[in-house]
């Protein structure tokens, strides 16, 4: 038991120390360009000329607006405010609203009978749902996503699926798809992840969680 009680800890220091280089790689990819871009345009806002300085002026605060948006971003990510403030529910609502305002994706979202949870169980399935809804838009060319939960003798059941590519779920090579945090951050509370895919018929998770 103790053995399996390190691997479990091990997991789940590991999965946090993904999620730091994950923020300090949005910093620097993200917000590092911005700020650079911010800086590019106020220097040349103080060495043009009276005539150019509106155009240059207009350009430096579309920027800024990007570096607030990039911010608002990555501060989402950490912790979203509407997950605290009102639960997992209205936060997966807010999550899906401008992929459904974009006609680009179908979303269908089933609560079930869930309300508010532990805190730290509603961040983690928020975590485990945005990552995998950051698979599906990188990597699955779906146009339809769907989310369903159900709440059962004390367990909570999450079934997440898109009709994208799909791929190889045998295939050791995958890199960059973060499945293995979201599996560390669901078995660091009892759970268990299951994912089903082939290639050209989409995916399929599986999270079943002890509440």
């Amino acid at each position: 038991w103790l053995a399996d009680a390190d691997l479990v800890i091990e997991a789940v220091v590991e999965t946090e120390n993904n999620e730091r280089r994950r923020i300090a790689r949005d910093l620097h990819d993200g917000l590092g360009p911005v700020l650079s871009a911010i800086n590019h345009y106020f220097q040349a806002y103080l060495d043009a000329r009276p005539e150019n300085k509106e155009a240059i002026q207009a350009r430096l605060q579309m920027v800024i607006g990007e570096a607030i948006d990039e911010v608002s971003r990555i501060s989402h990510n950490i912790s979203p405010h509407i997950l605290e403030k009102y639960g997992l529910m209205t936060a997966l609502r807010n999550l899906f609203a401008p992929l459904r305002a974009s006609g680009r994706y179908e979303i269908l979202f089933d609560p079930g009978s869930v309300d508010r949870l532990d805190p730290k169980i509603e961040l983690t399935v928020y975590r485990c749902i945005t990552e995998l809804l950051n698979n599906t838009m990188k990597h699955a060319e779906a146009s339809q996503v769907s989310l369903s939960f159900e709440r059962h003798d004390e367990h909570l059941y999450i079934r997440y699926a898109d009709n994208g590519k799909g791929f190889n779920v045998d295939d050791k090579n995958r890199e960059g798809m973060g499945l293995m945090n979201i599996a560390n951050r669901v078995e660091s509370f009892g759970g268990k992840l299951t994912i089903d895919s082939i290639p050209n018929d989409g995916i399929t998770a599986h999270i079943s969680m002890p509440l």
